[in-house]
């Protein structure tokens, strides 16, 4: 079984929802490297402009689920990317280790 930080009930991917249900990205930055933030940043505001939508508009509502998930696996890719590369992921997310 992978370390609970390579799962999509990880930490961040569990960020990213709370991120996006408080409106603050700022939750997830530290779990991405910071060349990714403005990426993440951009995701992140898509995805927030699409969240209210009118409830019975499949299309609007499937468009914000395209966009949270791009915010949300992104967010956990670039994770990803960053602690294979070398165990340099403890130094963005302020030592977080297993």
């Amino acid at each position: 079984m992978p370390p609970h930080c390579d799962t999509m009930d990880g930490p961040v991917v569990k960020t990213s929802k709370i991120a996006l249900e408080t409106g603050n990205v700022n939750l997830i930055l530290p779990w991405v490297p910071e060349k990714g933030e403005e990426e993440v940043q951009k995701r992140f505001r898509y995805a927030t402009s699409l969240k209210k939508y009118e409830e019975n508009d499949v299309n609007a509502a499937r468009e914000y689920v395209r966009a949270m998930l791009g915010f949300m696996l992104y967010s956990h890719k670039l994770y990803m990317y960053m602690k294979s590369a070398g165990g340099h992921a403890t130094e963005a997310t302020g030592g977080h280790e297993h």
